[in-house]
Parts: structure tokens; C-alpha cells; sequence
């Protein structure tokens, strides 16, 4: 049985493994897309750049594709480095000269741009983001509303688990009011109203998708909860994530109403790589101010492993969801964000697979 400690984290970076990592405490404000696609039709022929393919014995299926500034293996891929060049190249991974040259391609155009993928800290403050078209729910397990603002789900007895965008800037302590939407009774208060606690950023967190993860503590434990009410969280590959339900409590119309309702849908996944995945709105589905930071669920025979949290998405600032067709992204848990997660939470998780998916379960938890 594997055990993760707040120990693990250092001792992985102590070995220099180290990874760069529904919208703005629900959708982040934007005029256009995050990214924006224009300048990729001015890109420079792809016969620009020298390349050639060669294997590497005893690495079955993983080529090296050598070019004049970079090597592309599937294992230790440029592309896990910028997650975005890789989304806008349509690539999950680079595998001969020329998906080589796209990524390339679509990275110096990237870089020329002078393209940033952050907000401000008061517009972060200032956005609120529910699931547009999802269904109504009066509890589900795990759930959480954090004041009137952006959803989060419970880890374990002290620990709420949410977007980092959706807490002040600086690590500490403020006064958050945590709401349950318990199964058995429907929503209400784990905290007496509002009350001091601990809460961290994702220290890279700079904006965006990436390693956009927050933590709040409570000294005690949430009121009347147990470990039937705390969820597990997904390990496995990002390539077996093929549909996920999206939980949360923003809005329900682009035009406003429904805040603080708990609603879901399900959604395919269009796109991931090892910091974020996308989901695509549709027109009666769609993530809206207020969902951030609630789980990305995929459902194991009949168990909830959280392989998530809602982050951003392609919205105008007049929109309260995000618009057809646009891009939803979530923020994976995966290993390295969950050992931040215990880290600071003084959390420790155990296995906990379900139906040949590898999941951890994080109960202890220190005061």
C-alpha cells in the first residue's frame, strides 16, 4: 500500500523531480479567448526547420525527434513544459518532425505575441462563477460552496479543496464561510457562519490552468461531516479520462440567476496534458461564474474520484457562462498538486483504487 506524506513532496524535489505545473472563482474575464489564434495563420513554413527521427534501444514506442534547439521524446516532451503551445498546435505530444515543427512553429509565434495567460488580482476578486443546463441537485457527497462565491469539495475532515484564483492573493488567514450541500439533508453550514481559517495558493500559480489550486484548513472539523463525506482522488493516466461531470454552484443562465444552486453535467474530454484538460461548452451545457474550483468527477463503478477543479474558460465580460463551443479547463490533481495539497493541509493519503483506476484517499489529517 503506497502512503503519501507531507514528507513525500520533499524528497521528490530533494531528487530534482520538479513540474512546471467552472471560470474566475468560477470563469475568468475575457473579451476574446485566452489564446488568442490570429497570429498563427502569419506562421513561417514548417520545411523551416531541420529535423530527423531516431530510436533509442531499450525505449520501445518513445523516438527522440532531434532539431536544431530542442530533443521531443514522449517521455520527457517540450511540451509538458507549455502545456498552451501544445493546445494551440493541437498536439498531446510530439512524436516525429512534423508535429516537431508544428509545436515549433506555434511556439515562436507564442513567444512573439507576448502573450500572458494571467489576471489581476481584482479581477480575480471581482468574478464569481453554476452549470449551465446541468441538473439540479440538493446534495451530493463531498461538495462544498465557499461563501457565496466559488465551489470546492471536501479532502478530508479539515481540509477544502478549490481553485487558487478563488483566495486572496497572499497566503493566511481570513474569515470564509463554508456551506455543505449534504446528501442527507441538503445544503448547509459546516462552519459557525463565517469564521477565521488558513487557506494557500499554489505557489506557481501565476494565472491561468496551470497548478490552479487553493487550500483552506479549518482547526476543527467540519460540523457534522465523516469520512462518508470526503472524496477520493484520481492517479491514473490523463489518457483514460474520457468523460467527466462537472459539479458546481455558480450560475445557470448567461444572463445571471441560480447562484448557489448545485447543479451537473457531464461533459468528453477534449484535450488534457499532465497540468489541465478541456472540456467544450455546448449550447444548453456550459460552465458559469461560480463553478470554479468544483470537482471534475469521474464516476468508477459508482465511486467519485476527483480528477480536477474547474479553472477557466472562453467567456465575454458581460457573460456570466462560457460561450458555445468554448473551452472549459480544469486543473488536473494529479500527483504533484496533490502532494502540495497535503503538504500544506498536514494531510497523508493511502491507495484507494476502484474498478483497476489508481486513486489515493487522504482522511488523516493533522490539527
Amino acid at each position: 500500500m503506497k502512503t503519501y506524506t507531507r514528507g513525500t513532496l520533499g524528497k521528490l524535489v530533494g531528487l530534482g523531480v520538479v513540474y512546471g505545473a467552472l471560470v474566475g472563482c468560477g470563469v475568468e474575464e475575457q473579451e476574446q479567448p485566452f489564446i488568442d489564434y490570429s497570429y498563427l495563420d502569419h506562421a513561417p513554413d514548417s520545411d523551416t526547420t531541420v529535423c530527423d527521427e531516431y530510436s533509442v534501444p531499450g525505449i520501445d514506442g518513445a523516438p527522440i525527434v532531434r532539431t536544431e534547439e530542442y530533443n521531443f521524446t514522449l517521455l520527457t516532451m517540450e511540451i509538458e513544459a507549455n502545456p498552451h503551445v501544445g493546445e494551440l498546435a493541437g498536439l498531446r505530444s510530439v512524436t516525429n518532425c512534423e508535429e516537431a515543427r508544428a509545436y515549433m512553429r506555434t511556439q515562436a509565434r507564442y513567444l512573439e505575441s507576448g502573450y500572458r495567460e494571467d489576471v489581476s488580482d481584482s479581477e480575480v476578486s471581482s468574478t464569481r462563477q453554476e452549470i449551465m443546463g446541468g441538473t439540479v441537485t440538493n446534495g451530493k457527497r463531498g461538495i462544498v460552496q465557499i461563501d457565496d462565491n466559488c465551489t470546492g469539495w471536501l479532502l478530508n475532515s479539515r481540509t477544502v479543496v478549490t481553485a487558487a484564483h478563488c483566495l486572496p492573493s497572499k497566503n493566511g488567514t481570513r474569515n470564509f464561510r463554508i456551506s455543505y450541500f449534504d446528501p442527507s439533508g441538503g445544503k448547509r453550514g459546516i462552519t459557525n457562519s463565517s469564521e477565521s481559517m488558513r487557506y494557500w495558493r499554489h505557489p506557481s500559480w501565476t494565472g491561468g490552468a496551470n497548478f490552479d489550486i487553493g487550500v483552506i484548513k479549518r482547526g476543527s472539523a467540519w460540523s457534522g461531516t465523516n469520512s462518508s463525506d470526503y472524496l477520493r482522488v484520481y492517479q491514473d493516466s490523463g489518457s483514460r479520462m474520457k468523460r467527466i461531470r462537472l459539479w458546481g454552484a455558480g450560475f445557470s443562465t448567461a444572463s445571471g440567476g441560480g447562484l448557489g444552486t448545485l447543479r451537473n453535467r457531464k461533459f468528453d474530454v477534449d484535450w488534457n496534458t499532465y497540468q489541465y484538460f478541456i472540456t467544450r461548452a455546448g449550447r444548453t451545457r456550459r460552465a458559469c461564474r461560480g463553478d470554479s474550483g468544483g470537482p471534475a468527477i469521474i464516476e468508477v463503478s459508482g465511486v467519485d474520484l476527483v480528477a480536477g477543479v474547474t479553472s477557466t474558460g472562453t467567456l465575454k465580460k458581460t457573460d456570466r457562462c462560457v460561450e458555445q463551443g468554448g473551452k472549459q479547463r480544469h486543473t488536473r490533481m494529479n500527483l504533484f498538486n496533490l502532494l502540495w495539497v497535503i503538504g500544506v493541509s498536514g494531510s497523508s493519503c493511502t491507495d484507494a483504487s476502484v474498478g483497476g483506476f489508481e486513486a489515493r484517499s487522504c482522511l488523516k489529517v493533522t490539527p
